[in-house]
């Protein structure tokens, strides 16, 4: 090897480990079935494939491991076929080296879509995925597209500057010419390397999705990652702040709301499927203000804890959304802002200022395509740091679960109630969060849906 050229290297991936099962020793990872290892081969990874092994030929279709003499009496060269086999599994590591001093590793999250391509690339266009996103990790870089097989670590803080062409798009012969500190061999390897984990050229059926919509799919679903998502087990300190955050409001009053009969709503209600026909996203209030036993009879029909149940699902039984009601018209309930304790189905009335409230309504219709305010606006907060410490990978994911959920839930009790709903599209954070007075990274909003008594009967 001469000092002008890269050296490439491999490891195996942290996730990968050996273990014995009843038919001998294998080697398993979260996402992959065994594969079963013989003597030489468990001896050969034990030894070498724990720190990264230097390739010769990586890039000629004949890429082996530097000839070297081992204990067992073999070489190197004898274990590409068992490389090959890993490689298609993506359980290898691939790492580019420049003197020593490693340059950029491609770390997978599932098997590649092609193998290590025999020919590097010397012309045409270079371009970043639109989607490519560069964030900090691990004392370097990290550039990943969502949905690609792999994702790239910048180790040497020097190759960063000449990233920034690769984002507004070049020639491959300007790229190759321009990054003077790397040798050319280097520099083609480098865009080697780049094509094949897809951070250049990747935007076939990506263009249609908006950036952040594509990045929280990919991170929310299996399939795109070999990081378990699911339950974990919070520890006790994390157990304990999250009971800090379910401190309900403290308010300046209480609303008592008449604890209805369900016994009368079983033999009195209409049929399910008669209330699920004619659910409607109804926008234009009347005259007539909504009532404070209809208002009590919505609440305990959706979001009323009973007996420790709820009546919609939530993920892991966390049940982290809280419901607000803004008031605008109804009666015997003045206007203003209230938080809603299910357990004990009453109304806290919290301090209100009135401009943020005539905002809010003006905001509300203005969503919603209406030319008035809504009667009541339902307001849906979440407690993230109960969701997150069992779910620290899929929080979000889950509240937004639960939210539709609710949303369905309220609109079918609207309807059974006499009364109508339109769930809105977004709401004003910043907003809400100062009317009701709670910190938006601890308690975010999520959800927001208009209340109302109509005249006419109309379709979505």
């Amino acid at each position: 090897m001469t000092s002008q050229e890269s050296e490439w290297m491999v490891r195996l991936s942290k996730d990968v480990e050996i273990a014995a099962d009843a038919r001998g020793v294998c080697l398993h990872s979260p996402d992959q079935p065994a594969l079963d290892l013989n003597c030489r081969e468990l001896e050969w990874l034990e030894t070498f494939m724990h720190q990264s092994t230097r390739l010769t030929n990586a890039t000629n279709g004949t890429e082996r491991v530097e000839d070297q003499q081992h204990d067992n009496g073999l070489k190197g060269e004898d274990y590409s076929q068992l490389l090959k086999r890993l490689d298609r599994r993506g359980w290898l590591v691939h790492s580019l080296r420049y003197r020593e001093v490693s340059l950029v590793s491609c770390v997978p999250v599932r098997p590649p879509s092609r193998p290590l391509p025999r020919a590097t690339p010397t012309g045409g266009w270079l371009q970043f995925s639109h989607a490519t996103l560069i964030r900090p990790s691990q004392g370097g870089w990290r550039l990943g597209v969502p949905g690609a097989w792999a994702h790239l670590r910048v180790h040497d803080q020097h190759l960063l500057p000449s990233l920034y062409g690769l984002a507004e798009g070049c020639m491959a012969a300007e790229w190759l010419s321009g990054c003077s500190k790397y040798p050319r061999q280097v520099r083609r390897d480098l865009i080697l390397l780049m094509k094949w984990s897809q951070i250049l050229g990747l935007d076939s059926g990506l263009e249609g999705w908006n950036l952040q919509d594509l990045w929280f799919h990919t991170a929310t679903r299996r399939g795109y990652s070999r990081e378990p998502l699911g339950k974990e087990k919070a520890t006790p300190t994390e157990r304990q702040r999250s009971i800090l955050h379910l401190a309900q409001p403290i308010g300046v009053g209480i609303v008592d709301l008449e604890r209805p009969d369900p016994e009368h709503w079983r033999s009195q209600d209409p049929p399910f499927a008669m209330v699920c026909e004619h659910r409607r996203s109804r926008r234009e209030p009347s005259q007539r203000p909504i009532s404070k036993e209809e208002v009590s009879n919505f609440l305990f029909r959706s979001m009323a804890s009973r007996h420790g149940h709820q009546l919609y699902p939530s993920g892991g039984g966390c049940y982290s959304v809280r419901t607000y009601l803004a008031v605008h018209h109804c009666e015997d309930l003045s206007c203003g802002a209230y938080f809603y304790d299910p357990n004990r189905h009453r109304l806290k009335i919290l301090e209100t200022d009135r401009h943020l409230l005539s905002q809010l309504f003006k905001e509300q219709s203005a969503t919603a395509n209406s030319c008035r305010w809504p009667q009541i606006g339902i307001l849906l907060t979440a407690d993230y740091g109960r969701v997150r410490k069992y779910y620290p990978r899929l929080a979000y994911s889950l509240i937004l679960k639960e939210v539709g959920a609710i949303m369905q839930t309220m609109m079918l009790a609207a309807r059974v109630t006499g009364l109508d709903s339109c769930p809105l599209g977004c709401g004003n954070e910043t907003l809400i969060s100062k009317l009701i007075g709670t910190d938006s990274a601890l308690e975010p909003t999520v959800g927001e849906l208009m209340l109302i008594r109509t005249q006419k009967q109309a379709p979505d």
